[in-house]
């Protein structure tokens, strides 16, 4: 398909007139993508019923910028490719189609072969004090779970004296100290107020409604306290919190003032009751965050679908419910959307990663969808949660609101948001990201041209409820991380992940626990499920082990990991062994073999060489080079010495024996001895036990004499022998040699 390039310019609108009945879908493109690596090439798919006015427009990941990729009045196509993309790339598009005024949006971001996010960023936890100690081992362990999941972690306790205004306070000291670009209030945590609108139409409901988006925004001053007075609305609204008058301490601004920097996620169930839940609010807590780390840990999982329940349909234009469909394609692939019953297809063995329910409401129901009290009582298999209702909106009610109760069912509901007015972007989320960077993105909707425009886009309302650091994507992690110190190096051992199709796993080490930057150690994954660290701090060591995994979604291709299996060990220099190994070793013809034993305990001496591969002691009798491992036993340290084993000239000396004229009148003859060898010694020996160190001894017995010359430089002997013969022969002369 032909394809142009121009800048985006214009933002959209999504509510229109249209002339004939429509139904949510027809505000929705159905968009899927798929990714060639070799390429490289991106390939956008849609639904397009009719010839239509399409709209196709990109942005890069970390860009402000959009480009109009393609556009055509009217057209029929269906797909589109784009080759310009790189293997390592993140781009988001989003596909416009009007057809006879009705106008319809899809969003995808597609990953092509991106690589790992190993740093999310700086989380701010904030727990409400009297919750520390109860739940101090949940608590540690979802700390474990952030930092393994690449968060630096700043921990703040909340006392009851804690303000509003503290609060922004410390989130800003965070800020100024390490940069933090997320906030997770858990527990009971003071809410912000805001402005002097009725968002979900009712003018009881006219006023302050909560403001998480306070928070979030850390560059405005113009958050101020003298204008709205709710008195003038001529409604007496619903609840006392919602009553907004100068100087109460709740802002007068509908909407952020300039936009939101931090993403911010509430879990809050103080306003839950506890006879309606059949338990403690610690309990709630606890539940929570053990769902929480059974998501993470693969302990809990949920079949790749998304459910829509929707009781409004088409509702003039806002389609609340296309928020169901238009984000759940991305995540789970368009034929994996269906629409259902909330509570009863959730709580009948069927689960689903995604799920939105739209309908008329108040503070603790949602009509079509369920109540309050439903959550009390039913599981509900969700993970990622929207609903949309009168009222619920506004989820510090005081008494089982019904978004707080969302998160406080049993199941696996991890995340919750008002999502219709405005409409939500969370289709980011296929592609590896946040739930907490959707939020951001949703929150400042107002700045991203590609983002159609919505009734309450970039309201102070806007806020997120749940675990803002919750991904879609979850790898199996690694288990039992031993540390071990092995002289100054660190041998990491753990037991294997269960994920399928996994690359191999990753080490990271910081020597700070939780504020520091986990520095990663394996240049590519390894594949066994060892690793040694040769370069460890002399101190504390942190360590988490990671599973890596090449993950394929309905939004393309990323490098994926399992959050951190954890491991620390506090590393003490120690100073490898002194040996007493010798350099050389020189064999001899009197010394022919030599034995090496060169360790006392708690050393352990390990030899390797021509005919040697033992712990010492060894016998060495070939000339070579030998390696001598040593070994502390206390340690682990070792030290590596070569040895060089010599062979000495050991050639025998070159020797002859002779015997001259026999003195027949005295019965005697002289021996002779001779060798060509300088600084040789003369040994004879022969009968009736003669023996000479003379070169040419006289003997007088006939019989058989040996002739021994020794080498004295290297020990080497040869021999030669001659035999006397009887003196009364007539020739008594011989000769002999070696």
């Amino acid at each position: 398909m032909r394809a142009t390039v121009t800048c985006l310019l214009a933002f959209f609108a999504m509510v229109i007139n249209p002339l004939f009945s429509q139904t949510v879908l027809d505000a929705v493109v159905k968009i899927t993508a798929t990714v060639d690596i070799n390429e490289p090439m991106v390939t956008l798919t849609w639904e397009n019923p009719a010839p239509s006015d399409i709209t196709i427009f990109r942005r890069d990941d970390g860009s402000d910028v959009w480009l109009i990729y393609f556009q055509e009045n009217p057209s029929t196509e269906t797909t589109a490719d784009d080759p310009f993309v790189a293997v390592g790339g993140t781009y988001e598009y989003g596909i416009q189609r009007i057809i006879n005024g009705v106008t319809a949006f899809g969003y995808i971001t597609v990953k092509v072969e991106a690589p790992l996010v190993e740093d999310r960023g700086v989380m701010s936890l904030f727990v409400e004090e009297a919750l520390e100690i109860p739940l101090a081992t949940e608590l540690e362990r979802l700390k474990l779970d952030l930092i393994g999941d690449g968060w630096r972690v700043m921990e703040h306790s909340v006392p009851q004296s804690a303000t509003v205004a503290s609060i922004k306070s410390q989130i800003l000291d965070d800020l100024n100290n390490i940069g933090n670009n997320t906030v997770f209030f858990f527990g009971e945590i003071p809410v912000p107020y805001s402005g002097n609108a009725a968002w979900d139409g009712h003018p009881d409901h006219q006023g302050a409604w909560p403001a998480d988006a306070y928070y979030g925004d850390i560059q405005s001053a113009n958050w101020t306290d003298n204008t709205v007075n709710t008195a003038n609305n001529g409604t007496q609204p619903s609840r006392p919190e919602t009553v907004n008058v100068p100087g109460d301490g709740k802002f007068d601004n509908n909407f952020v003032p300039t936009h939101s920097e931090i993403a911010v996620g509430r879990v809050d169930f103080s306003n839950l009751s506890e006879t309606t839940f059949g338990t403690t609010r610690t309990e709630l807590y606890r539940r929570y965050l053990d769902k929480n780390h059974n998501w993470r840990s693969k302990q809990y999982t949920v079949e790749n679908k998304a459910l829509v329940d929707d009781n409004f349909g088409y509702f003039g234009g806002e389609a609340f419910a296309a928020n169901g469909y238009r984000n759940g394609y991305p995540l789970v692939g368009a034929n994996n959307v269906q629409a259902g019953d909330f509570f009863n297809d959730t709580d009948d063995g069927q689960s689903f990663l995604f799920a939105y329910g739209t309908g008329g409401g108040s503070y603790t129901s949602a009509g079509g969808v369920g109540t309050s009290a439903q959550f009390a009582s039913d599981t509900v298999n969700a993970v990622f949660v929207q609903l949309f209702g009168s009222y619920h909106g506004d989820w510090d009610y005081n008494n089982n609101p019904f978004m707080m109760s969302a998160l406080a069912s049993k199941g696996g509901i991890l995340n919750c948001a008002w999502a219709g007015r405005p409409h939500w972007f969370t289709h980011p989320l296929g592609a590896g990201e946040t739930i907490g960077y959707c939020a951001l993105q949703t929150q400042n909707t107002c700045e991203i041209p590609g983002y159609f425009n919505s009734f309450g886009a970039c309201g102070a309302h806007v806020s997120l409820l749940g675990d803002p650091s919750i991904r879609a994507q979850v790898v199996a992690p690694a288990s039992n991380v031993v540390a071990a110190q092995i002289c100054n190096n660190v041998e990491l051992n753990w037991t294997a992940s269960n994920q399928t199709g996994m690359v191999g796993y990753h080490v990271y080490r910081a020597n700070v626990f939780n504020t520091q930057y986990y520095a990663r150690l394996t240049s590519t994954p390894v594949t066994s499920t060892t690793f040694t660290d040769d370069s460890p701090n002399i101190g504390d060591n942190f360590y988490f082990v990671k599973a890596v995994v090449r993950e394929e979604t309905p939004s393309g291709i990323f490098f994926n990991t399992s959050t951190g299996a954890p491991a620390s060990l506090n590393v003490v220099e120690v100073t490898p062994p002194t040996t007493n190994v010798p350099m050389f070793i020189n064999l001899t013809c009197t010394n022919p073999t030599v034995v090496l034993n060169p360790c006392t305990p708690p050393l352990i001496c390990f030899v390797s060489g021509p005919g040697v591969s033992s712990n010492a002691p060894v016998t060495i009798n070939q000339q070579g080079v030998y390696i001598v491992t040593t070994t502390d036993a206390t340690t682990g340290c070792t030290v590596e010495d070569v040895v060089l084993v010599l062979l000495n000239d050991i050639t025998p000396s070159n020797v002859t024996a002779a015997m001259g004229n026999v003195n027949c009148a005295a019965q005697t003859t002289q021996l002779m001895g001779n060798s060509t060898t300088p600084g040789i010694s003369y040994a004879w020996s022969g009968p009736a036990g003669f023996t000479s160190s003379s070169q040419n001894p006289t003997v007088t017995e006939e019989g058989v004499y040996l002739l021994t010359v020794t080498n004295t430089s290297n020990g080497c002997t040869a021999t030669a022998n001659i035999t006397v013969p009887p003196f009364d022969m007539p020739d008594a002369s011989a000769s002999g040699g070696a």
